[in-house]
């Protein structure tokens, strides 16, 4: 547990494609909301954190719920059939394998 608070002594260092990846995605994210006045963004903000915690909510609440309280059914398994011990499977059988 304790190594969790521990000082790391080797560096992490990411890797090339994916800090590529970030930096894209953060020109992208500042090319589409550069002309949006600050109000804006946070309108935004707040739409994209009431739909996100509603969704949570309503799956913590969905997880509580009690599954389907019909009991299960149970079907009957058949047997399956017997054909090779049929009179007509043994002698064939005897005819064809011991010949004298």
């Amino acid at each position: 547990m304790f190594r969790l608070f521990k000082k790391q002594k080797e560096i992490h260092i990411d890797s090339k494609y994916y800090l590529l990846l970030q930096d894209k995605w953060a020109r992208k994210m500042d090319s589409l909301t550069s002309d949006l006045s600050r109000r804006k963004k946070l309108f935004f903000l707040f739409v994209f954190i009431i739909i996100t915690g509603s969704l949570s909510i309503y799956n913590i609440y969905k997880g509580f719920l009690p599954k389907d309280s019909r009991p299960l059914k149970m079907e009957v398994i058949a047997k399956p059939a017997r054909f090779h011990h049929s009179s007509l499977f043994i002698e064939n059988y005897y005819k064809t394998n011991f010949k004298k």
